[in-house]
């Protein structure tokens, strides 16, 4: 007998480890769609938040926003001009902003997204104070968002579609 597993041996292992990983990845996509589905309902700007949420993830927020600035200028050269309020979306500069305002603000957002991250500031310090305030505002708020129910069930159609939302996983499962 040799100290190297045999032929079936190796092929169970990874079929058991695939089967797993297909049960997982299934919970994972029943999962996925039924949050995009919820956020839908909800009213959440889904394409919006997807890009949001790439942005965010390859950090490559300043070469979007210069394509916006720019399709804003082709759309000029075109003989379009939006209405000010439509281009008027760009919020105020982040060095404007009182820090105790900012700190709130940035609390209040840990709060929304659930993380779990200390305080970046002395707690003991005011500063620090309104970010606590506004981290604990945040997680009232994400209490009562994640009670809100939606009014109609998720439905998924033929395509791997939930209420007109891909499925990025769909094939992947096949």
């Amino acid at each position: 007998m040799t100290d190297e597993p045999n032929r079936d041996a190796i092929d169970a292992v990874h079929i058991g480890r695939m089967t797993a990983a297909k049960t997982e990845h299934e919970s994972a996509t029943g999962t996925f769609r039924g949050v995009y589905a919820q956020a839908e309902r909800m009213g959440v700007n889904v394409p919006a938040a997807k890009k949001a949420m790439k942005l965010k993830a390859k950090g490559k927020l300043d070469k979007w926003l210069k394509e916006v600035r720019d399709t804003l200028g082709y759309l000029r050269l075109l003989g379009i001009r939006p209405e000010p309020s439509q281009v008027d979306f760009f919020e105020q500069d982040p060095s404007l902003i009182p820090l105790e305002e900012k700190a709130y603000d940035d609390g209040r957002r840990e709060g929304w997204l659930q993380k779990g991250l200390p305080n970046p500031h002395d707690e003991n310090s005011k500063v620090g104070r309104k970010w606590a305030d506004g981290w604990r505002q945040g997680r009232k708020e994400r209490e009562l968002v994640m009670a809100m129910k939606p009014d109609d069930e998720d439905e998924a159609d033929e395509e791997g579609e939930v209420d007109g939302i891909d499925n990025p996983f769909a094939e992947a499962a096949e």
